[in-house]
């Protein structure tokens, strides 16, 4: 671990550059308020006046299409991941490189998945993420060029720092041609390899794999709740768990297969609070309430674990996890005037 002088040549530049641009970031009060909006004009105004400013311009600024707003968010994440990474402490880049594979993987998924409906690459333009690695020109080439699913995974894996994970995406699509089973066995692959780096480092990175935990315990419970409400056994969504959570497969399998339904498979669930959630369960019967009230109890204690971090690797990460928050929460609020969502709703989804 850096300590002292150390950290201060390893992490000065970066730190500083990270406490600079977190001041930029949308605070709870505002976002609140944009997503009190009456519509999309009124958004507009408000983040016009953000950091978000020149990538809303690049797409005609206030004339901006609804459409096109996705793109500009797309395109002011990408940038900040990538200036994240390049200015990431090169004894840091392989797990910078390692985490941020999560938007490169997302970006692959979306790709997998218009080309088994046969969708050209402008059908799902508008979300990609430019990253480093695989932007949205490599993907938009790869598409054009491959046959089919297999083929596009295949020429995924040239010169890939993913080859690995990809490998296992193969795998599983000649076992199953299941695009979904082969975005799970990615996302499975990504977990597990950010997981095991982190847990390597021990406690230099100890809050950052807190968080990681976090997220793959959510995934798994959202795997049980998924199949309780789907009427599947335990064994058919064993394949699709992630290690490295706060429960093991045991614990898993005992929650799931002692409960007869959602509300008694919730009550089992410890890690996170759900109660609230499960009210809305009940209401709606949509599981993305779970989902949601997770995120944002990961969100709080990644603010509590991360708020004090100094010249360290935390806190780089602390702002990538926030931004990343902050445009999930933009595209959401977007979606919900655009579409008329009620507002005592959105507010509920909100982090």
């Amino acid at each position: 671990m850096n300590t002292g002088y150390g950290a201060a040549v390893l992490y000065g530049y970066s730190n500083a550059y990270v406490k600079a641009i977190e001041s930029k970031l949308i605070s709870k009060a505002a976002m609140q308020g944009i997503s009190n909006a009456s519509d999309i004009h009124s958004i507009l105004s408000i983040l016009i006046n953000t950091e978000y400013k020149k990538s809303l311009e690049d797409f005609g600024g206030m004339d901006i299409t609804t459409e096109m707003i996705d793109f500009a968010l797309s395109k002011n994440l990408g940038e900040s991941i990538n200036r994240l990474s390049d200015i990431t402490p090169l004894l840091k880049k392989k797990v910078m490189i390692s985490y941020i594979a999560k938007w490169d993987l997302y970006n692959i998924k979306l790709s997998l998945e218009a080309k088994d409906r046969v969708q050209k690459p402008d059908t799902i333009s508008k979300y990609l993420i430019n990253t480093n690695f695989y932007n949205s020109a490599f993907i938009r080439q790869a598409m054009e060029e491959s046959a089919n699913v297999e083929d596009l995974l295949v020429k995924y894996t040239v010169n890939s720092p993913y080859k690995g994970i990809l490998q296992r995406g193969i795998e599983t699509y000649k076992k199953s041609h299941s695009i979904l089973e082969v975005n799970i066995e990615l996302d499975k692959a990504y977990y597990e390899n950010i997981g095991r780096m982190l847990f390597e480092l021990g406690n230099e990175e100890h809050s950052i794999y807190m968080i990681i935990r976090n997220e793959i315990e959510m995934k798994n419970i959202m795997s049980l709740l998924r199949a309780k409400k789907g009427g599947l056994s335990f064994e058919r969504i064993k394949p699709f768990l992630i290690s490295r959570g706060f429960s093991d497969e045991n614990s898993l399998m005992s929650a799931f297969e002692s409960s007869k339904d959602i509300d008694e498979l919730v009550q089992q669930i410890s890690r996170f609070d759900l109660k609230s959630a499960l009210e809305d369960y009940k209401k709606t019967g949509n599981l993305l309430y779970f989902e949601i009230k997770m995120r944002k109890e990961i969100f709080e204690m990644s603010n509590k674990s991360l708020r004090h971090s100094v010249l360290c690797f935390g806190t780089i990460f602390e702002y990538m996890y926030q931004k990343e928050i902050e445009v999930s929460m933009l595209r959401l609020i977007v979606k919900a005037v655009q579409y008329n969502l009620n507002k005592t709703e959105l507010s509920a989804m909100l982090v």
